[in-house]
């Protein structure tokens, strides 16, 4: 169900509406919401795995807010978050070509950067839960990739083109519009989106013989522009990972990571659902 018009300003507010959207939403399937087996929010920034609390989410306004606890507390079943980057990995993981792979980089880019690394198969944290956090990385003194290479670095750079946002308009959905609109022979905006796809590509190969991962997936709806692949690649000097972009969505990461842990999982409460 389409919630864009969810104000994002106010999290708890935002998230009671979300919660009640999802309420509308169990109720229109007919299920007895007493049966369903649990829930599963997909959520910019990073979550810490112990307290739930999320972090790294200061762009969004979100800092140190408990989404699974909050649709937990108004759903009345069992939810689980994880900050989007990871969630996309763990999909990718199971069901695309990162399948049977250990060591794994992915980088969601949108309006911004996230990232999550995996590493002998298990996902790096660090401390903090601050392992691998791109954004904030600096290929120049001066500038950070999220600067040089993320959705809006891409939308500065249009505005100089006369490709300005409009007053009125979200500047994602804008830009997600704009993608899918590709136009091949718009020389300049194919340039715009290779050089922010080239800073990119500078750092995984600064980074690539440090992290030493098999497979980069690159995620996102700004990751699926062609020139931005290609200023990835571009940038990579000895060819020695293999770059690969992402086919799934962040509902569809949700919806994996609902599954798996919840119902293909040990933690599965069959008495709950037995008593319903």
């Amino acid at each position: 169900t389409d919630c864009s018009d969810i104000s994002l300003n106010d999290p708890a507010s935002a998230l009671r509406t979300f919660a009640r959207r999802a309420k509308s939403l169990i109720r229109r399937t007919g299920i007895d919401q007493q049966r369903l087996v649990g829930g599963a929010a997909s959520v910019a920034g990073r979550v810490d795995p112990d307290t739930g609390r999320l972090i790294g989410a200061a762009p969004l306004g979100w800092e140190g807010q408990m989404v699974g606890v909050a649709f937990e507390r108004s759903l009345g079943i069992p939810f689980t978050c994880e900050g989007r980057a990871a969630a996309l990995l763990e999909v990718e993981r199971s069901l695309g070509p990162a399948a049977g792979c250990k060591d794994i980089l992915l980088v969601n880019v949108g309006l911004r950067y996230g990232s999550a690394l995996m590493v002998d198969g298990n996902l790096l944290r660090g401390a903090n839960n601050g392992a691998c956090v791109l954004n904030n990385f600096r290929p120049t003194p001066s500038k950070t990739l999220d600067g040089l290479a993320s959705g809006f670095a891409i939308l500065r750079q249009l505005a100089k083109l006369h490709h300005e946002v409009p007053s009125d308009a979200d500047p994602g959905n804008f830009l997600r519009q704009y993608i899918e609109q590709e136009r091949p022979h718009d020389k300049a905006t194919a340039a715009v989106f290779r050089k922010c796809g080239a800073a990119l590509g500078r750092t995984i190969d600064k980074l690539e013989p440090v992290l030493a991962p098999q497979l980069v997936i690159l995620a996102g709806f700004v990751a699926r522009h062609s020139e931005y692949v290609a200023g990835v690649r571009s940038k990579l000097r000895h060819g020695s990972v293999e770059i690969q972009v992402s086919r799934f969505t962040t509902a569809q990461s949700a919806v994996h990571m609902a599954l798996n842990r919840h119902l293909f999982s040990e933690a599965l409460d069959i008495d709950r659902l037995m008593a319903a």
